[in-house]
């Protein structure tokens, strides 16, 4: 588990690591989560590779499944983050 303090440090973790998973803050300092899904779905572009990607935010107001979809995500989850809605999550993929 690697944790970053914002979505530009998370970008350069994920750039030189391997991971099954990233779990990702909506509202970040200097690069959203929008923008750190955009990124790591570009870089994923043509590796037949795509990571799991679910963001986390204090409300749903702005994702439902179809749109965390299309922005890149497999899924969403709500603040404060359950480990058993992870769980499922996960084994749902």
């Amino acid at each position: 588990v690697d944790a970053a303090l914002n979505g530009k440090e998370a970008l350069a973790k994920y750039q030189k690591g391997e991971y099954d998973v990233v779990l990702t803050d909506i509202e970040m300092p200097e690069m959203d989560g929008y923008a750190l899904a955009a990124e790591i779905r570009q870089l994923e572009e043509g590796s037949g590779n795509a990571i799991p990607i679910f963001a986390i935010t204090a409300t749903d107001y702005d994702l439902n499944p179809e749109r965390a979809q299309t922005l890149g995500f497999n899924g969403y989850m709500l603040k404060p983050l359950e480990l058993d809605i992870l769980e499922k999550k996960l084994a749902d993929l």
